[in-house]
C-alpha cells in the first residue's frame, strides 16, 4: 500500500513537471505582428495565419494586419484561396510583411471575391494594371539567388580565359555538343551575354527552362535557357 502511494505521488509530480515545462516553453514564445498584401501594396482581409509548432490561428483584419503568438524558431503559414501559400521561418523578427502571389485563373478570381480578401474594384484594378508586381522577386539580393531558388542546380561562374559569364542548369539529359556548355540567356526576347547586372526587383517574369522546355530555341537552347522579361525593358 505504501509503494502504491509512493508511485501515485511520483506520477503526479512527473505530470506536474511536464505541465510546468510546457507552460514555460510556451511562455518563452514571442509575439509577432505583421501585414499581408497582394500586388505589393493592397492589404488582404481575412487571410489565415497559422503557426506550425503551436497551431495557433488568426486572420488578418481589413488592413491586412495580424498579431500572433508563436514558439521560438517557428514557421508561419499564410493561406488564402486564389493565392499561393506562403511559409515564413520566424527568426529574430518582431514584425513581418508578407506579399501573397495571385494565381492567374478564373477560379482564383471568384474565390478572392467570395472570401472578401479584396473588393472587386481593387482586384480588377490589380489585374488590369499591377500584374507585373505579382511576384516576390524583390526579396532576393541578386539574380543568382533568384535563379538558384527556381533551379537549385544552376551555377554561375566566369570563364577565366575570356571573362565571359557562364550559367549552367540541369538539362535532364545529355548536353548537346553543338551548343555552348552554358544556358542561353534571354532578356526581353533578345539573347544576351550576361544577366548578373539585373536586379530582381526589375524583373516581371523569369523562366528557367531545361531539356525539351528550351526546344523552341533550337540548338542554342540545347543546354537550357533562362528567359527574363523586365518590367520596363532594358
Amino acid at each position: 500500500m505504501k509503494n502504491f502511494k509512493n508511485t501515485n505521488v511520483t506520477t503526479t509530480l512527473f505530470i506536474l513537471l511536464l505541465i510546468l515545462i510546457n507552460t514555460c516553453s510556451y511562455s518563452q514564445g514571442k509575439i509577432i505582428t505583421g501585414n499581408v498584401t497582394a500586388f505589393k501594396v493592397y492589404p488582404l482581409n481575412g487571410v489565415t495565419v497559422e503557426t506550425k509548432k503551436t497551431k495557433e490561428v488568426v486572420k488578418t483584419d481589413s488592413l491586412g494586419n495580424f498579431t500572433i503568438k508563436c514558439a521560438k524558431k517557428d514557421v508561419l503559414k499564410f493561406n488564402a484561396y486564389g493565392f499561393q501559400q506562403e511559409s515564413i521561418k520566424v527568426k529574430n523578427e518582431k514584425n513581418i510583411h508578407v506579399n501573397l502571389i495571385y494565381v492567374e485563373n478564373e477560379n482564383s478570381y471568384k474565390d478572392i471575391l467570395k472570401y472578401n480578401y479584396l473588393s472587386k474594384k481593387s482586384l480588377d484594378f490589380c489585374i488590369n494594371t499591377l500584374l507585373e508586381d505579382n511576384n516576390n522577386y524583390d526579396r532576393f539580393t541578386s539574380i543568382a539567388d533568384l535563379v538558384q531558388t527556381i533551379c537549385p542546380s544552376a551555377k554561375f561562374s566566369i570563364d577565366p580565359e575570356n571573362g565571359r559569364e557562364i550559367v549552367t542548369v540541369e538539362t535532364r539529359g545529355p548536353n548537346t555538343f553543338f551548343a555552348a556548355p552554358d544556358a542561353l540567356l534571354v532578356v526581353d526576347g533578345v539573347v544576351v551575354e550576361s544577366i548578373t547586372s539585373i536586379h530582381p526587383s526589375l524583373i516581371k517574369t523569369i523562366k528557367v527552362l531545361v531539356g525539351n522546355e528550351a526546344g523552341h530555341w533550337g540548338v542554342r537552347g540545347g543546354n537550357g535557357a533562362i528567359e527574363i522579361t523586365l518590367k520596363h525593358g532594358i
